[in-house]
């Protein structure tokens, strides 16, 4: 074993493609300067990642998540990208913000998702996502645009002390239990 030096690692641009690995994002730095990078990547147990910010690019389209993702507390300054993601455990996002475009297209959750007390300051896309179990989206801002057009909810979705500052589009998407939008 390489004995590495926090630093390297802070101004490393990161880049995990269709890897798998087993490891503890509790480890991660904190400020993410350069692009990140884990597109097809297989999360074998919990992410977490809390008070980290994200400088550039933050890319994970493809992966596929087994534990429950929690992004508590950060900051992603550039576009997120959750495209065709696989979630197998509970995804928490908790008093985040995403300043610019954020992705969650065909994204699959088969746990709850919790999304709650963040900002979303650009555009977002949920487009053609599932939602299996309870989805909640309660005191998130979506400053601009937000699209969920063809998603489908099959448990309970909840959109309590939500506000949309532009368009909200749910064209022909599917909600299969009770909605809660007070």
């Amino acid at each position: 074993e390489q004995e590495v030096d926090k630093e390297d690692i802070t101004s490393a641009e990161l880049w995990f493609s269709t890897a798998r690995a087993l490891f503890s994002t509790k480890s991660f730095p904190h400020k993410f300067p350069e692009r990140s990078s884990f597109e097809g990547f297989v999360f074998p147990s919990d992410v977490e990642w809390c008070h980290a910010t994200f400088e550039n690019e933050f890319d994970s389209k493809k992966s596929t998540f087994y534990g429950r993702v929690a992004l508590s507390h950060c900051l992603f300054k550039r576009a997120a990208n959750f495209k065709d993601c696989q979630f197998n455990g509970e995804v928490a996002i908790d008093n985040s913000t995403f300043t610019k475009t954020l992705h969650f297209q065909h994204a699959i959750f088969h746990d709850e998702i919790n999304f709650k007390n963040s900002k979303i300051l650009s555009q977002s896309f949920f487009r053609y996502a599932t939602f299996h179990k309870h989805s909640t989206f309660n005191e998130v801002i979506f400053k601009e645009k937000a699209v969920f057009t063809k998603s489908t909810f099959e448990g309970k979705a909840s959109f309590q002390k939500t506000v949309f500052y532009k368009r909200a589009g749910f064209r022909d998407t599917y909600f299969l239990s009770n909605m809660c939008t007070s």
